[in-house]
């Protein structure tokens, strides 16, 4: 009974550590605003707020014809604050965002939604996992993705959000590959969600470690 007891709980540690559901996509109109409780990052004189950024990217506040432009934030208007610019110069770049702290979900403004324009999320280590987006997946935007600097269906708020189990996201990865720019504004994480599954976990290892004391100082009756 000990042991079919102690190979359950030793299962679902597995099970928490290795399987877990796809990450959630979805998107609204423009979105410039941020969710409420979020730990934002709007790029602004180079703000952080706590989070590195490596790769090859610059911060700018303005649109530069044939290289980049400003995420619209209505269908006549476009954000004139700084926003992040992936490559900073040249066509094929990349850029990390990252954080030591895990979050459920992470979102932003995504301007002028392209099809070379991919995003991945990136673990406590700093290591991409999970699924690789693009810029023409259906949840993200229109799918020809064809980078117009007004329309609805190319400046959104994306947003990737895990499930119960599921591995904390600690950062994004944005990605472009072979022409222009990838342009990102207001970058929100989300908040650490309750971890009742490792909470579960925990106690039925103290339950089988219990057990086990119990049974290693149980002692037997000799009598001649």
């Amino acid at each position: 009974m000990l042991r079919k007891a102690l190979a359950g709980a030793l299962g679902l540690a597995l099970m928490s550590g290795t399987a877990f559901a796809a990450t959630q996509v979805s998107s609204t109109d423009y979105g410039l605003a941020a969710p409420a409780g979020t730990v934002l990052v709007d790029f602004n004189g180079g703000n952080l707020n706590g989070f590195t950024l490596t790769g090859n990217y610059a911060f700018v506040n303005s649109s530069v014809s044939g290289q980049y432009a400003a995420p619209a934030d209505s269908p006549t208007t476009q954000t004139t604050t700084d926003y992040l610019v992936v490559p900073g110069q040249g066509v094929d770049g990349y850029a990390d965002l990252w954080s030591a702290t895990g979050y459920q979900s992470v979102s932003f403004l995504w301007g002028s939604i392209d099809n070379y324009n991919d995003v991945q999320l990136l673990d406590a280590a700093g290591n991409v996992f999970g699924t690789l987006f693009n810029g023409d997946d259906p949840n993200i935007a229109d799918p020809n993705a064809d980078g117009g600097q007004f329309g609805a269906a190319t400046n959104r708020r994306v947003f990737f959000t895990q499930q119960a189990g599921d591995p904390l996201i600690y950062g994004i990865r944005f990605s472009n590959h072979g022409a222009r720019a990838f342009e990102i504004e207001n970058v929100a994480f989300g908040a650490v969600p309750e971890p009742t599954t490792w909470a579960m976990l925990i106690a039925g290892f103290g339950l089988v470690g219990g057990a086990m004391r119990r049974r290693r100082t149980s002692t037997t009756m000799v009598t001649a």
